[in-house]
């Protein structure tokens, strides 16, 4: 049996470049390069990164 997801991802960039966007755990546009996030880490990286426009985390952390 697999683990929940986390409950936020930040999608990883090529080599050492930025993140790339962040994700609410379980999108699938995330890809598997990706670190798991609480809440207020969250909230953070949507300061410098931007949200998936598919699964929209900066909505569901009430951001918008």
């Amino acid at each position: 049996m697999r683990p929940p997801p986390p409950a936020y991802v930040v999608q990883l960039g090529i080599g050492t470049g930025p993140p790339a966007a962040v994700h609410v755990g379980g999108c699938p546009v995330a890809g598997s390069r990706v670190r798991p996030l609480d809440t207020e880490q969250a909230r953070q990286a949507l300061l410098d990164v931007e949200a998936c426009s598919m699964c929209r985390p900066d909505t569901d952390l009430g951001l918008l």
